[in-house]
């Protein structure tokens, strides 16, 4: 009995070295063999969720069987057989690279050179005369809110040039938008602000016009706004922090206009300058001085699940004169749900007014 432990033992221990080479066989016949050359020009381009990876084949005889992408950042591999490779189910909004190897029928080559960074994003881009900042799509929303820093302007004497920070749902490719934020002036040639809201296209409320909210806001403070709509009724919150104010106003939808409040807007604008209630008479105003501004803490509700702009299909816009950017916006940064619009400066005599 005690030769039969020993012979099974002796079996036990064969058949685990055994199995153990054969998975070791296994590890080295799949890990990339140096004298196998790599592909080169590895090339990346972001998508929504995904990214594609172009490449050139090595110079070599052997026959190429396939390829694998390795995703540097997670080490995930994807095989493709051309030299067009689409890699699926990356997170939006996280920069990522790859490296390719070609499969022959000897091994796995070499792994090449990592490609290009790429962040993938769910944002489409778009260039406007009068808006910059962030437009979420794909939705019924009925909230909106964000929070800022007032921008300082710097004004040259003798100068009118106004930027406008706000939160607003509708707007974009709709006859109306309500908003509400603060405005960044300069009037013939000295800084002025102050808060507002507006019913754009609402001739009931100050013939769709801005409404100046009286209360004292200076360059630097810190603001929150939100825009929102209940059985009909819009709700217009601000307040300023730094100066202990805050404003609520509420008013009924307009009957002239169906509102279908299918976008939410983070805006940073070059308004339109009106002299009179006629809009044919309305032209461009200049476009102060400032620093970078960053929106944060954006939050929106919808007859969707997500509460971040992050959730949503998003439009990045950045404002234009001609080809020349004003206003552009950073990405989104998820862990704080903000993004920074970094400015230009163009001279109130090159901009119309």
């Amino acid at each position: 009995m005690r030769d039969l432990h020993r012979s099974l033992k002796l079996l036990t221990v064969i058949t685990s070295l055994l199995l153990i080479s054969v998975v070791d066989a296994a590890i080295a016949a799949a890990a990339p063999k140096a004298h196998l050359p790599a592909p080169s020009q590895v090339a990346a381009v972001a998508l929504p969720s995904a990214a594609t990876v172009t490449f050139k084949p090595p110079a070599n005889k052997q026959r190429i069987e396939n390829y694998v992408v390795r995703t540097t950042q997670t080490n995930k591999l994807t095989f493709c057989k051309l030299t067009s490779c689409s890699v699926l189910n990356l997170t939006n909004n996280v920069t990522y690279t790859f490296s390719v190897a070609a499969v022959f029928t000897s091994g796995t080559g070499a792994f090449s050179a990592q490609s290009n960074p790429v962040t993938p994003s769910d944002t489409d881009t778009e260039k406007s005369s009068y808006w910059s900042g962030y437009v979420a799509s794909g939705a019924t929303f009925n909230t909106v809110s964000a929070s800022w820093v007032v921008p300082r302007v710097t004004c040259s004497p003798g100068e009118n040039s106004s930027a406008l920070s706000w939160v607003g749902l509708n707007g974009f490719n709709s006859p109306t938008v309500e908003q509400d934020g603060t405005a960044s002036t300069c009037i013939a040639g000295t800084p002025s602000y102050n808060a507002f809201f507006e019913m754009w296209g609402d001739a009931s409320v100050n013939n769709g016009y801005i409404v100046p909210i009286t209360n004292q806001v200076l360059p630097g403070d810190d603001v929150n706004a939100s825009v929102s709509i209940e059985d009909s009724t819009w709700t217009f919150d601000i307040g300023d922090i730094t100066q202990n104010w805050t404003f609520s106003i509420t008013e009924p939808s307009p009957s002239t206009a169906s509102i279908p409040n299918q976008t939410a807007e983070i805006i940073l604008e070059r308004p339109l300058t009106c002299p009179t209630a006629d809009t044919s008479t309305c032209a461009l105003s200049a476009y102060p001085a400032m620093p970078p501004v960053t929106f944060s803490n954006l939050t929106l509700s919808s007859n969707q699940v997500g509460t971040n702009l992050s959730d949503y299909h998003n439009i990045a816009i950045t404002l234009t004169s001609g080809t020349t950017p004003i206003s552009s916006p950073s990405p989104v940064y998820i862990p704080t749900q903000s993004f920074t619009l970094t400015q230009g400066k163009l001279a109130p005599s090159n901009v119309p007014n």
